[in-house]
C-alpha cells in the first residue's frame, strides 16, 4: 500500500536529534476550551439553519425577542423606526441573493460541523484517511463560505465602508489561513497546519461570537442614543477580534517548545 507523502516527511522529522515537548494544559482549562468551542460551533449552526428556512425575514422574527429582553431590563428604544428599517434591509438583502445566501450558509454549516471532526484525537489517530478526506473537504468548503461572507460583506454591506474594510479583512485572513493550514499538512508540517487551522476556524467563528455579543452590545449602545450600523460595527469588531486572539493565546499556549539534544 503506498505511503503519503506527508507522513514520510513527519516519519524523518521525528528521527532528528530535536525533541518537541508540549507544555502541560489541565484538564479543566481543556473541557473549558471545548466546551466554548462547541457554544459557538451550535451557535453558528443554528444561525446558518434559521436563514437558511427564513431566508427573508430572520432577523424580524427575532424583534419580538428583542422588544421582550429591552423591557426586562426597563430599557427603550429612542430610534425604533431606524432600527426597524435596517432590520428590512438585512432580511431584504439576503432574500434578494437566495442562491448566495443558501451556498453560504449550507457551506458554513457543513463547515462547522466538520471541526470538531476534524480536532478530534480519536478520528485523527483512528481514522486517517477519513481525516484526511475530510480535510480537504474543509478546505473547499471554506473557500465557499469564505467567499458568500466577502460577497455579502464587501458588496452589500449593512454599515457602510467600515464593514466593508472589516469584512474584507477578517474574510482574506480566513481564507489565507485555511489555504496556509492545507500547504502545511502537505508538506509534512503538522505542527504549523494545526495552528493555521485554529486560526482559520476561530476567524469563523467569530459570526458567532458577533451573535453571542450581540444582544449585550444592543442593550448598551442603544439607550444611549448609538444607531443600529454603529452597534452592528461594534459588534463586529468584537466578535473578529475576541476570537482570533482567544485562539492566538491557545496556539502559544499549547505550542510545543524544542529541546535540541547535546
Amino acid at each position: 500500500m503506498a505511503t503519503n507523502s506527508a507522513d514520510v516527511t513527519r516519519s524523518l522529522r521525528d528521527t532528528t536529534d530535536d525533541t518537541r515537548v508540549r507544555r502541560p494544559v489541565s484538564r479543566g482549562l481543556v473541557l473549558l476550551v471545548w466546551a466554548g468551542l462547541a457554544l459557538l460551533l451550535l451557535i453558528g449552526i443554528a444561525g446558518s439553519a434559521m436563514r437558511a428556512l427564513h431566508l427573508g425575514d430572520f432577523f424580524a422574527m427575532l424583534q419580538p425577542l428583542r422588544n421582550a429582553t429591552f423591557a426586562m431590563f426597563g430599557i427603550s428604544n429612542p430610534d425604533p423606526v431606524r432600527q426597524a428599517a435596517m432590520v428590512a434591509r438585512a432580511d431584504s438583502k439576503f432574500a434578494a441573493h437566495a442562491v448566495a445566501t443558501l451556498l453560504h450558509v449550507g457551506s458554513g454549516t457543513l463547515l462547522f460541523a466538520l471541526v470538531p471532526l476534524q480536532f478530534s484525537k480519536v478520528v485523527r489517530s483512528r481514522f486517517r484517511a477519513f481525516h484526511r478526506w475530510s480535510g480537504r473537504l474543509l478546505v473547499v468548503i471554506a473557500w465557499v463560505a469564505g467567499l458568500g461572507g466577502l460577497y455579502f460583506g464587501v458588496l452589500h454591506p449593512l454599515a457602510g465602508v467600515v464593514e466593508r474594510v472589516i469584512v474584507g479583512l477578517i474574510g482574506i485572513w480566513f481564507l489565507s489561513a485555511t489555504s496556509i493550514a492545507f500547504l502545511r499538512i502537505r508538506q509534512g508540517r503538522t505542527a504549523e497546519h494545526r495552528e493555521w487551522m485554529l486560526r482559520a476556524v476561530a476567524a469563523a467563528l467569530g459570526i458567532s461570537t458577533m451573535r453571542l455579543v450581540g444582544i449585550p452590545v444592543d442593550l448598551v449602545l442603544t439607550p444611549l442614543g448609538v444607531g443600529p450600523e454603529v452597534a452592528f460595527l461594534h459588534t463586529i469588531w468584537i466578535g473578529w477580534s475576541v476570537t482570533p486572539l482567544t485562539a492566538e493565546w491557545w496556539i502559544r499556549r499549547t505550542r510545543p517548545s524544542v529541546k535540541h539534544s547535546s
